[in-house]
């Protein structure tokens, strides 16, 4: 029971960070949408992003930001699959919405 208690914990600590992220990735995945790109490029693109991001972090300004994040256990890699795999629902769920508009 603790060890899921502590994966929620992250996960929520997780989609603090992921809140920033959230208004440009729905931008980015509706405009892809409206030039008609598949599923697959907006995926690729949006790994694309996910990286220079992490890697602006880790390498340029930001190193203590996920200072917070790692006195919680919360690694970057955990934190940068975590984050991927939210904005992948996210892109599924309005690529699914929009096929089912259009």
């Amino acid at each position: 029971m603790e060890i899921l208690q502590n994966f929620l914990l992250k996960l929520k600590l997780i989609s603090f960070y992921y809140r920033l992220l959230i208004i440009p990735s729905l931008l980015l995945t509706a405009s892809m949408l409206i030039f008609g790109l598949p599923m697959e490029p907006i995926l690729a693109v949006k790994i694309f992003f996910i990286t220079l991001i992490f890697l602006e972090n880790r390498f340029l300004s930001a190193k203590d930001r996920f200072l917070f994040y790692k006195n919680f256990g919360i690694s970057t890699r955990f934190m940068a699959i975590s984050i991927f795999l939210f904005d992948f629902i996210f892109s599924v769920l309005i690529f699914k919405i929009f096929n089912a508009a259009v």
